[in-house]
């Protein structure tokens, strides 16, 4: 099992913002992208965004559920795009109540 951080995007909408994604990874050394229930994916705008780590987005990892994108994680930290959602949740199991 790798120890390696994992980035989970869920849901996204703009595949762009997947292929954006796959850059900053690739910018910091992270090589772990898993997707839950992607709208659009693959395709080309995600791509045209990761300029230079497309190689990424080919092992993107693509997932039905967040809880199975989460198997095998042992710490998760999550962050919403929307500015209402303020949570914390110190465990995996407390994340699916």
């Amino acid at each position: 099992m790798s120890r390696a951080p994992r980035i989970v995007l869920v849901g996204t909408s703009h595949p762009g913002n997947i292929g954006a994604t796959a850059r900053a990874m690739k910018t910091m050394g992270l090589s772990e992208l898993h997707l839950v229930a992607p709208e659009r994916f693959p395709d080309p705008q995600a791509v045209a965004m990761a300029a230079g780590a497309e190689d990424l987005l080919e092992q993107a990892c693509i997932h039905p559920t967040l809880p199975a994108a989460l198997a095998g994680c042992h710490w998760v930290a999550g962050l919403a795009s929307d500015a209402g959602f303020d949570l914390v949740l110190n465990s995996q199991a407390a994340l699916f109540q």
